[in-house]
């Protein structure tokens, strides 16, 4: 176990700090660049928050913790009113689930992969249930904002191309609206869980040095998702073509959040070859920026990469990390 005074009342300051950037200056800020700046400043103090309050609470500080959550939803409150209270009350309790659920199975010693899945869940739990009551509103806002922007790109596209040409690029850019406005529980899922993992994973190499054992950073090479998991995904595409619009919606939106996991699977892959084949860190660095050109193809590449090394891995396995602690 750490020193417990390590660093332990700079939470408190940093989840009052977050209510006011989040609750307070970014309503007060007229410019789009302040308010994207101030909203990246948030974002990356989030990442903070979901480690340091699980390590406030695997050290035992949750009297701390708990009172940097009251002072920070209190602030919150004060600036945002009563309006923003729904959203205080939820992105609060995403941190503080993960981190006490976390943090509390980590002082019972418990394998980084179950750690990850038990934080996992109610920030995915939670998010959805933050975001649904404001979904169907949301469709109906965005639909006339979609046919608006449609007609500029058709105008836009008019003037350089033959009208009917125009028309097909309209209307592709109308199925590529309506698939992100479709798609955005996922999304919206998604960037909580992209926050937590950062954080976990900041944890669990914190937490890997205090214990004097391998982080799971370094075992990136031999990630992969839990074969249960993949099994599921599996079972879940021939559903999606019910005719049932409310089943296809959901199943969508889950396979989309998880096709991200399998991408990252899929990254760890090509890691393996590039450290099995010796390639200098140049060398790997201008891979992965070549990824980036790939677009769409490449991403479905590695998401099939990851699903098939979830389901059947040949890769050397290390003596530990998270990809072959059990769920």
């Amino acid at each position: 176990m750490p020193e417990r005074s390590a660093g332990v009342w700079l939470l408190p300051v940093v989840m009052i700090l977050y209510s006011i950037l989040k609750y307070g200056a970014v309503q007060w800020m007229q410019q789009p660049v302040a308010i994207v700046l101030f909203l990246a400043v948030a974002y990356i103090l989030a990442v903070y928050l979901y480690y340091g309050s699980t390590r406030l609470a695997w050290i035992g500080y949750q009297r701390v913790l708990w009172a940097g959550f009251m002072a920070a939803v209190i602030v919150g409150f004060l600036l945002g009113g009563r309006s923003e209270l729904w959203n205080l009350l939820c992105e609060w309790s995403t941190i503080m689930a993960a981190g006490i659920v976390v943090g509390a199975m980590a002082r019972r010693r418990a394998a980084d992969l179950n750690l990850y899945a038990a934080g996992l869940a109610p920030v995915a739990i939670i998010s959805l249930v933050w975001f649904l009551p404001l979904w169907s509103e949301f469709r109906l806002a965005m639909e006339p904002m979609i046919n608006d922007m449609v007609a500029l790109v058709n105008q836009a596209m008019t003037m350089i191309l033959p009208a009917g040409t125009a028309e097909q690029y309209a209307e592709t850019c109308r199925r590529i609206f309506r698939l992100m406005v479709r798609l955005m529980p996922a999304g919206i899922v998604m960037s909580a869980v992209t926050q937590y993992s950062i954080g976990f994973l900041w944890f669990a190499e914190v937490r890997a040095r205090d214990v004097g054992v391998a982080g799971v950073v370094r075992s990136f090479k031999a990630w992969r998702v839990p074969r249960v998991v993949s099994v599921l995904a599996i079972i879940l595409v021939p559903i999606r073509f019910l005719e049932t619009e409310s089943v296809s919606l959901a199943v969508d939106n889950v396979l989309a959040a998880t096709s991200i996991f399998y991408c990252v699977t899929g990254l760890s892959l090509l890691e393996y070859y590039l450290q099995r084949f010796n390639f200098r860190r140049v060398t790997k660095l201008i891979v992965y920026l070549l990824l980036i050109p790939t677009g769409h193809f490449g991403y479905l590449v590695l998401v099939l990469l990851g699903l098939t090394i979830s389901l059947y891995d040949w890769r050397e396995r290390p003596t530990g990390g998270i990809a072959w602690q059990r769920v």
